[in-house]
């Protein structure tokens, strides 16, 4: 890879190495996160197919990193991304049995963002400890609405989720601040309205809100209304540009229906960012805003990748590069 250093850029862009340098106090960050979503999975880079409108106009018009690296799974991908460290040096490693439990005596972003004046907010997913003292309460966030594990439905997560199989991203069972909760409404939409919230409430303070998707992981869960958007029986790889040659082997129906899933939560995601995106213009706090978007991994699954070769889980860059857009308009604090 031609970068080992994975995803210091946020913490390096603020001056973060020392919790003494000064942040200015003026600048709120909006840092949005999806779940498992490949480079090929947004309209800007090609993709014919998927409906992204709201993140095709924000990747044109932010700064955009082209060769931007995660880890090839998730959690060391996040430890990097709160520390500015090599996921290994936090103790993170892999995303089960003790790998995605980061040390505590860690420093991260939202610690050194608390200490200079900021509110800090997670909404979604943490990856990073389920337990005291790993905890984002533990790491420096003041709001937290989360849920366990990697994801919902998965091993340490609530069992009232773990049961409703093809259903726990409806009405989900979540923490909020330490407090077990159940929520009404799909996963993505319940975390933006939350995320929502906090940025209204945020106006004596600058905010750093964390809005970590778990979209479009599996379970492949996503309402009827935008399943029905994708209604092909045959994956049109042909019809794509910079198609792959480990691409071109005809997909499986398995293969074709979890592409449909992945496409159909990701329209959905693309809602909730031009929701974020209109609040932001609407409430004026767009223009001292940093917004920061990106995937945590490649994707899960055989389907379109920028031609990339490899996978989630690959080191290849299929498995590792991932969109990175960063968008500050152009006002009193200079362009993006």
């Amino acid at each position: 890879m031609k970068s080992k250093v994975l995803l210091f850029g946020l913490v390096v862009c603020f001056g973060c190495s020392t919790v003494e340098q000064n942040i200015a106090p003026e600048v709120n960050i909006l840092l949005i996160v999806t779940d498992d979503q490949g480079h090929g999975d947004i309209g800007f880079h090609g993709n014919s197919i998927i409906q992204t409108p709201h993140l095709d106009q924000l990747a044109a018009k932010s700064i955009r990193f082209s060769n931007f690296y995660a880890s090839p799974v998730c959690a060391p991908t996040r430890a990097s991304l709160m520390t500015g460290r090599y996921g290994l040096r936090t103790g993170v490693y892999d995303t089960y049995m003790g790998g995605s439990t980061m040390a505590t005596e860690e420093v991260t972003l939202a610690e050194v963002l608390q200490k200079n004046g900021y509110r800090t907010g997670l909404f979604g997913k943490w990856h990073l400890g389920d337990n005291t003292p790993y905890l984002p309460q533990d790491q420096g966030f003041d709001e937290v609405l989360m849920h366990y594990a990697g994801g919902l439905e998965q091993p340490g997560d609530f069992i009232e989720n773990r049961i409703r199989k093809d259903s726990s991203y409806f009405d989900p069972f979540l923490i909020e601040n330490g407090v077990k909760v159940q929520k009404e409404g799909y996963i993505t939409d319940v975390l933006t309205d939350a995320a929502l919230d906090y940025i209204s409430t945020s106006e004596d303070q600058p905010f750093f809100c964390y809005l970590a998707y778990n979209a479009p992981h599996t379970p492949l869960e996503v309402p009827q209304k935008y399943l029905e958007l994708f209604d092909f029986e045959d994956y049109p790889m042909d019809d794509l540009p910079n198609v792959g040659n480990d691409e071109r082997e005809r997909m499986k129906r398995r293969e074709v229906e979890k592409a449909r899933k992945v496409y159909a939560m990701m329209t959905n995601v693309d809602e909730n960012i031009g929701r974020m995106m209109d609040y932001l213009e609407e409430s004026g706090k767009a223009h001292n805003t940093l917004v920061v978007f990106m995937s945590d991994n490649g994707p899960e699954g055989r389907r379109y990748n920028s031609g990339l070769y490899g996978r989630k889980g690959s080191i290849y860059e299929g498995g590792t590069r991932v969109p990175s857009y960063w968008y500050f308009p152009k006002g009193e604090f200079g362009a993006a």
